[in-house]
């Protein structure tokens, strides 16, 4: 049986993970388990540990590419290691084969892996550089754009009704179900609220 895995490292890239099930059955996978906002790098991954323990022997695992699979080098060959030894292949749409016993298709999966694994790092080191190159350097802080997810209470208006919600004895629970905003997020505008002590 062709079993097919998608996955998405965040829930914005709902549509690639839609992208990625339509190609897996197009090409003949029979099941499909998709996770989607899990990293490739967390060990647990709710839908891909199901399709592990579903797997059988001379099952077919199908993705699309090998980082959606594992994130690195080790990982992915240790998990390839596993499945050989219960009889389960891994197959990818951009052509590794771990099923014909190839020792070529076996280096092959180890320097995909090393490519995917040398480009992730490469993101995160541009992006160290771009967080280094905003930040001013007589003060130390970011200039421009902080990055981040943005603020859900926007203006002086929102945060002063919240605070006086709260000073008439809701809870800040009550106030984020209210305002259908995490409790975190009223707690901060609480905060950023609050009257200097003197």
């Amino acid at each position: 049986m062709i079993l097919g895995y998608a996955r998405a490292s965040t829930v914005e890239q709902a549509a690639s993970v839609e992208q990625q099930v339509e190609r897996l059955k197009a090409a003949g996978a029979e099941k499909i388990w998709s996770d989607l906002g899990v990293s490739g790098g967390t060990m647990y991954r709710g839908e891909f540990q199901k399709m592990l323990e579903q797997a059988r022997t001379g099952d077919v695992i199908l993705v699309s590419k090998l980082d959606r699979f594992g994130r690195t080098v080790r990982g992915i060959v240790e998990l390839v290691d596993e499945l050989t030894t219960r009889g389960i292949a891994l197959r990818t749409l951009d052509g590794i084969d771990t099923s014909d016993e190839n020792p070529s298709s076996r280096f092959f999966l180890q320097i995909m892996a090393s490519f995917a694994e040398l480009e992730r790092s490469m993101t995160r080191l541009r992006t160290k550089e771009a967080a280094a190159a905003r930040r001013d350097p007589k003060t130390g802080r970011m200039r421009g754009n902080q990055g981040g997810r943005p603020a859900v209470i926007k203006t002086e208006a929102q945060a002063a009704a919240i605070r006086r919600l709260y000073e008439s004895g809701m809870t800040a629970k009550a106030v984020a179900e209210l305002h259908r905003v995490s409790e975190s997020s009223i707690r901060r505008s609480l905060r950023a609220t609050a009257s200097p002590k003197a």
